[in-house]
């Protein structure tokens, strides 16, 4: 990987066990503290069309609605508790639990709770678009409201900057996109209180991705880092109202031509080499 790959990763192993990472925590919980937004209706982005009538079946959205979520785009994971709510720490695979009072820069990819992929799944949000599919085809309005609770539900159970959900980047960047999407398109069932509390958990996200881009730019170097790059560049067009919007656009583009020129080849081949 070579010399620059290699100090930054000693570099950024150093860092992790200091108090850096703690401290730049608490720099964003406290522009979180500072944020001032105001309390008005959701505006749609106009991104998603609300005409469109989807082709699926309702079942997947049914299941959602009990905390089984279709996940991987191949089989129900059970993310549900005794309450039939989701516990977004859950391992359905093996039933484990992980920590939720340790800050996601102490916490493993790998540790009891097994693979974190398996407890990410819910909190990238494939339900939203089950739900979407749903309510295109029934126009049930529980669809929708089982859309927005789960994602108030997901932002009161993951305050920042605890649990393994603020691990990775990539997965707070899918995140956002869900959830702009199902804002957009549900946005007549937003209240005032849910747009609001809504909007300072994207600003958290959008802080969480800029503060620790490098790691996916210059050690992972794959698809990760495109996915953040987006993610700043999406989160900083849409709110303006934040106070670091032009610092997201600006830093998002950025990244985002410098990793396509590195890992799109002049024939257009991915340097995964994979179809996606």
């Amino acid at each position: 990987m070579g010399v620059s790959w290699f100090l930054f990763r000693l570099k950024y192993e150093f860092l992790k066990r200091t108090q850096y990472f703690n401290k730049k925590n608490n720099d964003i919980l406290l522009k979180l503290n500072q944020l001032n937004l105001d309390k008005s209706d959701i505006k749609p982005f106009g991104i998603v069309n609300k005409a469109y009538k989807s082709n699926a079946t309702i079942e997947k959205a049914e299941k959602a609605l009990l905390g089984e979520i279709f996940s991987f785009s191949s089989q129900y994971f059970d993310y549900s508790d005794e309450n039939k709510e989701i516990n977004w720490y859950k391992n359905p695979v093996i039933n484990k639990v992980a920590s939720s009072n340790k800050p996601w820069n102490n916490l493993p990819d790998f540790g009891v709770y097994g693979d974190i992929k398996c407890i990410w799944e819910a909190s990238r949000f494939p339900q939203v678009f089950f739900f979407v599919d749903a309510y295109s085809i029934s126009k049930d309005e529980k669809y929708a409201y089982a859309c927005i609770n789960q994602i108030v539900h997901w932002i009161e159970s993951n305050p920042y900057p605890q649990g393994v959900n603020y691990k990775c980047g990539q997965e707070i960047a899918f995140r956002l996109f869900a959830w702009i999407i199902a804002c957009d398109y549900f946005s007549n069932f937003i209240s005032k209180d849910k747009w609001l509390m809504i909007r300072k958990a994207i600003y958290v996200s959008l802080c969480r991705i800029d503060l620790n881009i490098d790691y996916a730019a210059k050690s992972v170097r794959n698809n990760h880092s495109i996915s953040e790059a987006v993610g700043l560049l999406v989160g900083g067009l849409l709110f303006p109202e934040f106070p670091e919007s032009q610092h997201f656009k600006k830093k998002g583009l950025e990244y985002l031509c410098h990793e396509v020129a590195y890992q799109v080849y002049d024939d257009g081949t991915y340097i995964q080499h994979s179809f996606n």
